[in-house]
């Protein structure tokens, strides 16, 4: 098995279970990121910056093969986004600052439209249902958004930090395929950060990381199995840290990439 992650101004496809770098997955080299893989497993979404500095999001199949433009950023590009069932689209307008949030599907039919938001993301996560979207905000909150509503979403249930920690921080929302929401919480102090998943209304520890950076990658595989990165700046192109966990054991492996999808 593989996964994608962005390797310089390229996306790259590496070995799961060792992290080493395979190939290049785009042929040329541009400020791009972000990498997602749709939830049939065809695709391979990731954004693409123009010389405008506008970003708009692209797609590649998954076995590799030409680029196909998804949204113009003229017309909404997102930074960051998330796909969908149906191949829907998430996202928040890369070229305006203080556009909507909209969800739209691929070939432009609107879901919904969020007015503007107060509280900018930073990642989102579309459950399997496509009833509900995680939103990461740079408040540190994860908020649930029942699709289908209008209301902005920083009014919506955040996510609850585990039982071990007063306080925390909570980025990197990532669904199973079987629709579990898994996170990173971090303590306040930034010190302590681990892996949980929601059950009910609490936060279950799953396994604890080698250290706590400002940012957070986490990836599920269809199999239940993780990948998760930590990047001590977002615009390093290596991770300060990178990891598989099987289940049962949390694995260090190769961290010359940073933005993991499974």
């Amino acid at each position: 098995m593989v996964f994608f992650a962005a390797h310089g101004p390229r996306l790259g496809v590496y070995a799961s279970a060792t992290g080493r770098f395979l190939r290049c997955f785009t042929p040329t080299a541009i400020d791009l990121g972000l990498p997602q893989v749709s939830p049939n497993r065809q695709w391979v979404y990731f954004i693409e910056v123009r010389p405008d500095h506008c970003a708009e999001i692209v797609r590649r199949p998954y076995a590799g093969g030409a680029e196909q433009a998804v949204r113009d950023a003229q017309h909404g590009g997102a930074q960051p986004f998330a796909v969908g069932p149906g191949q829907a689209l998430a996202g928040t307008d890369g070229c305006m600052a203080t556009a909507g949030f909209d969800v739209r599907t691929v070939d432009g039919t609107e879901l919904f439209i969020y007015g503007e938001r107060n509280v900018p993301a930073n990642g989102m996560a579309w459950s399997p249902s496509g009833r509900t979207l995680a939103i990461s905000g740079i408040d540190g909150h994860i908020y649930l958004l029942p699709v289908g509503h209008q209301d902005t979403y920083f009014v919506s249930p955040t996510v609850p930090c585990p039982a071990d920690m007063s306080g925390c921080v909570t980025q990197a929302p990532a669904y199973s395929a079987t629709g579990t929401l898994y996170y990173v919480a971090k303590s306040a102090d930034h010190r302590h950060a681990e892996v949980v998943r929601l059950s009910g209304s609490a936060a279950r520890p799953v396994f604890t990381l080698p250290s706590a950076p400002p940012v957070v990658h986490l990836s599920v595989a269809p199999s239940g199995a993780m990948l998760v990165a930590g990047d001590s700046d977002t615009n390093q192109l290596s991770s300060a840290f990178a990891g598989r966990w099987d289940g049962r054991v949390f694995t260090r492996i190769s961290a010359g990439f940073i933005q993991p999808a499974w």
